[in-house]
């Protein structure tokens, strides 16, 4: 994760100068967690919001990677996406299962920032973390995903597990989460 961050320092693709913070020509900004987690719990109806901006981020961001980075290969950006989530504090992604063919996986977060500074809830609560695996997972599979939070360590699991796939196969296998999680 560090050999990444490196890498964006040494090239010039990470600034921070002036009041702002650069990231392969992304804005950022560093805000707590409990602002997002605050917004959720005073209005649970943003959750779906937050999903849809943090999908497209996801997407942009991957662009920006693969056109920065002349990305040539599906695990090169799946590389690049894990680190920048890593790196960007989210927690620590892994992949469990890739399925290029069906355009279907599985994602493990342990150490979730939203779900550790969200405390106890009976549903998942990582609703920024889906959108952005929605958005980079969009692009390697080039083709539009969804995904739904199966599994959070604000329910009482071990870690935040996630599907990602077409609308059709989430709605058809997590009816329930597709209602809550998906649809506006």
């Amino acid at each position: 994760m560090f050999e990444f961050a490196k890498k964006l320092l040494f090239t010039g693709q990470f600034k921070m100068e002036k009041g702002s913070i650069t990231i392969l020509k992304h804005r950022f900004m560093i805000i707590p967690v409990h602002v997002i987690v605050t917004i959720i719990k005073n209005d649970p109806e943003s959750s779906r919001y937050l999903y849809y901006g943090a999908k497209q981020g996801g997407v942009d961001f991957a662009d920006t990677l693969i056109s920065s980075f002349k990305i040539d290969s599906v695990q090169k950006l799946e590389e690049l996406l894990i680190n920048t989530f890593n790196l960007g504090g989210w927690g620590e992604l892994e992949i469990i299962k890739n399925d290029m063919q069906n355009k279907f996986a599985i994602f493990r977060i342990r150490n979730s920032s939203m779900a550790v500074d969200y405390g106890k809830s009976t549903e998942p609560v990582c609703h920024t973390n889906r959108g952005f695996l929605a958005g980079g997972a969009s692009r390697v599979y080039n083709t539009d995903v969804d995904c739904v939070e199966t599994k959070c360590v604000s329910s009482g699991s071990e870690f935040c597990e996630f599907i990602a796939a077409n609308k059709n196969y989430i709605l058809d296998n997590y009816p329930a989460l597709f209602r809550k999680q998906i649809i506006i």
